[in-house]
């Protein structure tokens, strides 16, 4: 009887189940970690947006002789490109980007935040008309310098201790949720 020589080419199916299975561990893993990066830089443009429009208000207070006024955007020295105005509202014609709208004042700042009255409002979908909408994941504002986060009512995504960590601060909550402050 001759031998045959078998030689083995490929794999077998257990070694490509292996294989699978540890792919898909790492992207469960891997995912999560993801999506926090991209808020957390969404955040970070919103930020800075908001870090100008309070600068701009700081700027119009003094040149004015006012203190604690709130001037509507169209009345600052500032501009930014790619955004969609929504004159008229009730948040002295706020703006929209691809992420997140903005606007100053309104019933969801504080009263007392006059110094730093600019807020953005993360929306659900890409450039989503926001002022009329029930719907956003959560809130950003700054306080006495300080960045903070307010999630949405009944947002189950805990959206701002994602961007900001674990410290959560019941003092000058926005939205009436889960507050968090840097």
């Amino acid at each position: 009887m001759k031998k045959q020589n078998i030689s083995r080419l490929g794999f077998t199916l257990i070694e490509l189940l292996v294989v699978v299975l540890i792919i898909g561990i790492l992207a469960s893993v891997a995912l999560p970690q993801y999506q926090k990066a991209v808020e957390k830089s969404r955040a970070a443009e919103a930020w800075v947006m908001l870090q100008a429009i309070n600068e701009a208000e700081k700027r119009k207070n003094l040149e004015e002789d006012t203190s604690g006024v709130l001037y509507n955007l169209d009345e600052l020295d500032i501009g930014f490109d790619n955004v969609t105005t929504n004159s008229g509202n009730t948040v002295n014609s706020g703006f929209t980007t691809k992420n997140f709208g903005y606007g100053i004042g309104g019933d969801w700042i504080p009263a007392a935040n006059t110094a730093e009255p600019a807020m953005a409002v993360r929306l659900p979908h890409t450039n989503q008309a926001w002022y009329g909408s029930s719907k956003f994941y959560y809130t950003l504002s700054f306080k006495n310098g300080k960045k903070m986060c307010a999630n949405s009512y009944g947002e189950t995504t805990d959206w701002c201790k994602m961007i900001l960590g674990n410290t959560i601060s019941a003092t000058g909550c926005i939205s009436g949720g889960a507050c968090f402050s840097e």
